[in-house]
Order: C-alpha cells, then sequence, then structure tokens
C-alpha cells in the first residue's frame, strides 16, 4: 500500500524519508514528484559488442557526465539522466518510480523496468536516482533542467529486517547518472574465472 500525501511528509519530518530538496507543492496525493537534473551521459555506437557481465562493461561505450540546461532527445535517443533531488529512504519504507502520464503521453519513456527503490537506499548518504530515458516520438523533444520527470511512490516493509547477502547498493552516494555495474555489484557472490565469465 503506497503512503498518501500526508504520510509521506510525516515520514519526511520522522528522518525515516530524505528528498533533498524537499517542496511540498511536489506532493501528489500517493507520490512526490521528482524534477530533472542537470547531467546526461550517452552511449556510443560502437560495433564492438558491450560485454554486461565483465568489469567496468561500460568504459569507452558510456560518456563522462556531462552539464546542460536544456537537453534535446531525437527519436530514438537513449540516455542516462538523473533526478535533481537526492534520496534517502529508511530501512523500513521502500519507493518505485513511476512516469508522469504527461511525459507518456511524449513518448518519453523514464525507466527500463528499473523502477525499485531498495530499502535502506541512500539513507546514510542521500543519492540522486538515475533515470534510464528513451523517446519514442517521431519528434525532437528538448528537456529542461529542473521540468517534473517522474514520481515516487512509497511504500512500508512487511515483516521484520532481514539480513540480506547483497548490502547497500553500489550506486548509494554515487553522482547520478551512475554507468551500470553489474559486474561490480554480483561478482563477490557469483564469482569469476577472472574474465567476465561464471
Amino acid at each position: 500500500m503506497f503512503l498518501s500525501a500526508d504520510e509521506i511528509r510525516a515520514e519526511a519530518d520522522r528522518g525515516n524519508l530524505r528528498l533533498e530538496p524537499f517542496d511540498p507543492r511536489l506532493l501528489k496525493p500517493a507520490s512526490y514528484v521528482l524534477r530533472l537534473g542537470d547531467r546526461v551521459r550517452r552511449w556510443a555506437h560502437r560495433t564492438e559488442p558491450i560485454r554486461p557481465w565483465s568489469p567496468n562493461a561500460c568504459a569507452g561505450a558510456l560518456s563522462k557526465s556531462q552539464v546542460f540546461q536544456h537537453l534535446t532527445l531525437s527519436p530514438g535517443d537513449f540516455v542516462l539522466l538523473a533526478t535533481r533531488e537526492r534520496i534517502g529512504i529508511s530501512g523500513t519504507l521502500a519507493a518505485i518510480i513511476f512516469p508522469l502520464s504527461h511525459l507518456a503521453r511524449f513518448g518519453l519513456t523514464i525507466h527500463l523496468g528499473a523502477a525499485f527503490v531498495s530499502p535502506g537506499f541512500g539513507f546514510r548518504s542521500p543519492t540522486p536516482l538515475t533515470l534510464e530515458v528513451t523517446s519514442h516520438n517521431p519528434c525532437a523533444l528538448e528537456l529542461n533542467v529542473g521540468m517534473p520527470i517522474c514520481q515516487l511512490a512509497i511504500t512500508r516493509t512487511l515483516g521484520s529486517r532481514s539480513t540480506s547477502l547483497l548490502g547497500l547498493s553500489v550506486y548509494e552516494g554515487e553522482e547520478a547518472p551512475s554507468p551500470p555495474q553489474l559486474f561490480e555489484e554480483f561478482r563477490h557472490i557469483l564469482g569469476t574465472n577472472g574474465n567476465g565469465a561464471l
């Protein structure tokens, strides 16, 4: 069950939910609207395949973070963007990123299924969320820093807190948009023979 606007504000007041900066005008009945930050990373066109299960897999394929005020997306562009707000949630909360229907009607996707924000994410070090943004509009779209970009719905976790082999997110405390780190997060559990293979 998602928290209402009043519950979101109460969790923020209690320090269980950190939205920095927090603006009560961005509260919706059961979510909080996040705004677009000022950084983008773009994927390069390459003929050599990217191997996601390898150390530093995006080296040479993903640009460094670049600052913008206005960002034009051509049809089919796929970029990594960040929220302006830094997020921190306690271990008793979890969150889901949802697109705004306004932007969906422009053909803009905000995430490619990576919508879940795990309990405890950013609680020690509030962190912007990285968004996987694609334009499906046949026209170019211009995005502006600070515009509403998505909404965050908050829910409480049920039961007692449990231990897990996977600790804090590898992305916590990093400046977003951060590159993918599949290998870096899972190699200590799954192991590797040194060349990225299991």
